[in-house]
């Protein structure tokens, strides 16, 4: 299958996602996995987008977030994060995953 890139727009940031253009694209999704997402901190280098932590809870060996940007809200799962990096409800995030990460899906 053949590969190239499609320039989107993802909560007003513009971004080049890697997409297979023989699948039928009429009403295309894009989809990200939670666990994909690595927070850092907002002023981070790596920061793709920029969301506030609405809430953060501790599951076992995960911790789980909701964040909001703009009118989105958005789950995020950190795999046994280190304590240092847990952030608290209120505080400001960036969000940082691969682009090979987002796939396109046709319905």
């Amino acid at each position: 299958s053949t590969t190239t890139t499609q320039k989107i727009i993802l909560l007003d940031t513009e971004l080049l996602i890697p997409y297979n253009p023989q699948l039928d694209m009429q009403a295309p999704k894009i989809v990200l996995r939670p666990e994909a997402i690595t927070l850092v901190k907002s002023n981070n280098e790596k920061a793709i987008l920029t969301a506030e932590v609405i809430s953060s809870v501790f599951m076992g060996d995960n911790q789980e977030y909701l964040l909001k940007i703009s009118d989105q809200k958005l789950q995020v799962i950190q795999s046994d994060p280190e304590p240092e990096k847990i952030f608290s409800a209120g505080e400001l995030v960036g969000l940082y995953f691969s682009l090979d990460k987002l796939h396109f899906i046709d319905k």
